[in-house]
C-alpha cells in the first residue's frame, strides 16, 4: 500500500512545495546558518563558475538550502518547509534525510497544513514506518483543506485500483481536491466522468469540469474543451511548485535581512538576469540593486562587485554615479574579489579630470607601464575632459613597449577599431599577439578570430583554434564557444564532442547563452559524455530564458519527443515524460525570438491541435513567419501552391 502511495507521490514530487496561507510560526533557535564561509568556500571554483556569480547546481542547492534554513531561523514556515524538502533532494550536495525530517517537523508540529504536506514528502522517502506516517500526514492536510494533498490521495488510490471502493474513494478525492480549489484536483475529477472511472460516465459533467479547471489555469484541460492554454511566462515553472517568483524570492529576502549575506547575493543574480531556477521572471534592475546593496553591506564581496557595475551603467531607474562605481569595486578588490579587482583597474581611470590624466602620464614617461595603461584609457575615455585618441594610443604603445600586457591588449583593439588611428588589422594582430604571450585573454580571442577569418594574418584555422582555446583558459567566455564548436564541428582539429562539452560548459559559466546552449544539446544526446535530460533541461531552460531561439526549439523537442502522457512507471525518469504544451510554449518562444523553424513547428502543432487548439489561420501565418525568417520548406512552391513540407 504504502509503495503505491510514494510512486504516487514521487510523480508529483515538485507539486509537494505548496504555498497555503502561511504565517509566522516564531523564532526556531534549532536552525542557524554559518555566514562566515566565503562565497568561494560555498562555491569553490572546481565546483562551480570560475565567475563567481553564475552558480551552478551544487553551489545553487547549497546557498538556496542555506538560505531556506536562514529564512526558517526567522520563523518563516515557507523557509523552514522548503529546507527540509532541498535536504531530502537526491541531487543535493548536502542531502541530510535526519535534518530533513528534523526540520519538517517542526514547522508541522507548528500547525500549519502546507508544512505538514512537505514533511509527508520528507517521509516518504524513508524507511516503512516514515512512509506511515506520510500516508497519515496526507490524509490530515487533505482533511484541514489542502487540495493538493486531497490530490495525491486520489492518486494513490487510482493507482493500479484492486476494487471498485479504490476507484470510488479516488473518485471522491478528486472532488474534494476540485472544491478546495486545486485546478488538477479538477482535471482528474473530470477524466472520472469522461472514462466512467468507478461512476457512470457523464460527457456532460466532464466537459464542466474541465471548463473549471481550465479556468484556474490548468493547461491541459483547455484543450480538452478546445481553448489554448493560458500562458503565463513569469510563473511558469512555479505553476507545478504552487509559488510565485515572489513567494520564492520572498524566502532569499527574508534570509537576506536575517544576515545571511550569501542570500543577497544570489538573489541579485537571480534577478538581474531574469532566471528563477532556469524560468524567465521580468527584469528589475533595481531590485536586484537593492539585493545587491544589502548583501554588500553585510559584506558579500561578489555583491559589491556586482552592484558597482549596475552603478557605473545606471541599469534600471538607478542613476549612474562612476565614483560609487569605483568605490564598490575597490571594496570588493580590498576583500580579496578577483573580479572586483579586475573592475576597479577598469573603473577608476574613468574619474580622472584632465590635470590628474597628465601626472600619470607623466608616471608613464618615467617607465611605469601600468600608469601608460590607466593615462591611455582615460585620454579616449571623453568625459571630464576631451578626448584625445591620438596620445591616448600613444601611451598605450608606451605601455605595451614596458611590457604592460593589458596596454598592448587595448592598443590592438584600438588599431583594430580605428580609434585615434586608421584601422589597420596587421597592426592590430600585432598587438594582440604580444598580450596574449603575456597573458590576457580577449587579445588570444581576437587573435583567434584574425586567423579564423585570416584578417591582418595568414588564415590558419589550427592557430585560431589554440588561441580561442587558450582564451577560454583565461576566462573568455566567447572564445569558449568558439572552440567548442570547432571541436563539435570538426573544424581544424578531429571531431571530439568531449573537449566541445567541457569548453561549452566553461563558456556558460560565464553567462554565454549559446555556450549553454550548445552544451545542454550535447548533453541530451550523450555526446562527449552522459545524458543527462534533466540538467540538459535546466541550461535550454536558462537560455531560452534569455532569448536564445534554438534553446527554446531544442527544448520544444525534449517536451514534445517525451515517453507518453501518462503516469511514469516506477523508476523512470521525470524528464522523458511528454508534454504537448510545454512543447507548443517553447516553440512559441523560439518563434519569437526569431528561429525560423520553432515558427514551422508551431505552425504545425496548430495543423494538428496538439498542445494548442487546432487553428489554420494561425498555422498559416506562422508559416509565412518561418518563411520570412529563412525556413524555406515554409515558403509557397514557385507555382504558388505550398510546399509539402508546408502542408503535412
Amino acid at each position: 500500500m504504502y509503495l503505491r502511495l510514494f510512486r504516487a507521490a514521487l510523480s508529483s514530487i515538485t507539486l509537494l512545495i505548496c504555498l497555503g496561507a502561511l504565517g509566522a510560526c516564531g523564532g526556531p533557535t534549532m536552525f542557524t546558518v554559518d555566514d562566515k564561509s566565503s562565497w568561494e568556500e560555498l562555491c569553490p571554483r572546481e565546483s562551480s563558475n570560475p565567475n563567481g556569480l553564475m552558480v551552478e547546481r551544487d553551489c545553487n542547492y547549497r546557498i538556496t538550502t542555506l538560505t531556506a534554513e536562514a529564512a526558517c531561523s526567522t520563523g518563516d514556515n515557507v523557509g523552514c518547509f522548503l529546507a527540509s524538502v532541498l535536504y531530502e533532494d537526491e541531487d543535493s550536495p548536502i542531502r541530510d534525510h535526519e535534518r530533513a525530517v528534523e526540520i519538517g517537523e517542526w514547522a508541522c508540529e507548528k500547525g500549519d497544513p502546507a508544512a505538514c504536506q512537505a514533511f509527508a514528502y520528507v517521509l516518504f522517502q524513508g524507511d516503512i514506518y516514515e512512509k506511515g506516517r506520510a500516508y497519515n500526514l496526507m490524509r490530515q492536510t487533505c482533511l484541514d483543506g489542502m487540495g493538493l494533498s486531497c490530490y495525491s490521495i486520489g492518486e494513490w488510490y487510482a493507482d493500479e485500483p484492486e476494487t471498485a471502493k479504490e476507484k470510488r474513494l479516488a473518485a471522491g478525492f478528486f472532488k474534494r481536491s476540485c472544491d478546495l480549489g486545486y485546478a488538477p484536483g479538477c482535471r482528474e475529477f473530470a477524466e472520472v466522468y469522461d472514462e466512467g472511472f468507478g461512476i457512470a460516465r457523464n460527457k456532460k459533467r466532464a466537459r464542466q469540469l474541465y471548463t473549471k479547471a481550465c479556468e484556474m489555469g490548468e493547461r491541459q484541460s483547455c484543450l480538452a474543451v478546445d481553448r489554448d492554454p493560458p500562458h503565463n511566462k513569469e510563473d511558469m515553472w512555479i505553476e507545478e511548485l504552487g509559488m510565485t517568483s515572489e513567494d520564492y524570492l520572498a524566502i532569499y529576502e527574508t534570509a537576506c535581512k536575517k544576515g545571511f549575506k550569501h542570500a543577497c547575493t544570489l538573489a541579485g543574480l537571480r534577478i538581474e538576469i531574469g532566471d528563477i531556477r532556469g524560468r524567465y521572471i521580468t527584469l528589475n534592475y533595481d531590485r536586484a540593486a537593492n539585493f545587491y546593496r544589502e548583501g554588500c553591506k553585510r559584506g558579500a564581496l561578489p555583491a559589491c562587485w556586482g552592484l558597482a557595475i549596475l552603478v557605473r551603467e545606471g541599469a534600471g531607474t538607478i542613476d549612474a554615479n562612476t565614483k560609487e562605481a569605483v568605490r564598490l569595486a575597490k571594496k570588493s578588490c580590498d576583500g580579496g574579489y578577483e573580479l572586483g579587482c579586475k573592475q576597479y583597474r577598469d573603473y577608476r581611470y574613468r574619474l580622472w579630470d584632465e590635470p590628474e590624466a597628465a601626472e600619470w602620464a607623466a608616471k608613464c614617461d618615467s617607465g611605469d607601464g601600468e600608469a601608460c595603461y590607466l593615462a591611455g584609457r582615460a585620454y579616449n575615455y571623453d568625459v571630464n575632459f576631451t578626448r584625445d585618441g591620438s596620445r591616448a594610443l600613444g601611451l598605450l604603445e608606451k605601455g605595451c613597449e614596458l611590457d604592460y600586457f593589458p596596454a598592448c591588449e587595448v592598443a590592438g583593439k584600438y588599431y583594430a577599431e580605428g580609434w585615434g588611428t586608421r584601422s589597420n588589422a596587421a597592426e592590430a594582430a600585432k598587438y594582440y599577439t604580444k598580450a596574449c604571450e603575456g597573458g590576457t585573454g580577449y587579445a588570444c580571442y581576437a587573435l583567434a578570430m584574425a586567423y579564423a577569418n585570416g584578417e591582418g594574418v595568414e588564415e590558419n584555422v589550427e592557430f585560431a583554434l589554440s588561441n580561442a582555446e587558450l582564451a577560454c583558459e583565461r576566462d573568455e567566455g566567447e572564445a569558449c564557444v568558439f572552440a567548442g564548436l570547432r571541436h563539435e564541428a570538426g573544424l581544424g582539429v578531429d571531431r571530439d564532442y568531449e573537449k566541445a562539452r567541457s569548453y561549452y560548459d566553461d563558456g556558460c559559466s560565464w553567462r554565454i547563452v549559446g555556450a549553454c546552449t550548445r552544451y545542454g544539446i550535447l548533453m541530451k544526446d550523450g555526446k562527449g559524455g552522459e545524458e543527462n535530460d534533466e540538467y540538459a533541461r535546466d541550461l535550454l531552460a536558462r537560455s531560452c530564458a534569455n532569448d536564445h531561439g534554438l534553446a527554446c526549439f531544442e527544448l520544444a523537442k525534449m517536451y514534445e519527443s517525451g515517453e507518453g502522457d501518462g503516469d511514469l512507471a516506477e523508476g523512470e525518469d521525470p524528464a522523458n515524460e511528454a508534454s504537448p504544451i510545454e512543447a507548443a510554449d517553447h516553440f512559441e518562444m523560439g518563434c519569437l525570438a526569431g528561429h525560423a523553424e520553432a515558427c514551422a513547428e508551431l505552425a504545425r502543432l496548430h495543423e494538428v491541435g496538439k498542445g494548442v487548439k487546432k487553428d489554420a489561420g494561425k498555422a498559416k501565418m506562422l508559416r509565412q513567419k518561418a518563411c520570412m525568417e529563412g525556413h524555406e520548406a515554409s515558403c509557397p512552391a514557385e507555382d504558388g501552391e505550398e510546399s509539402a513540407d508546408a502542408s503535412r
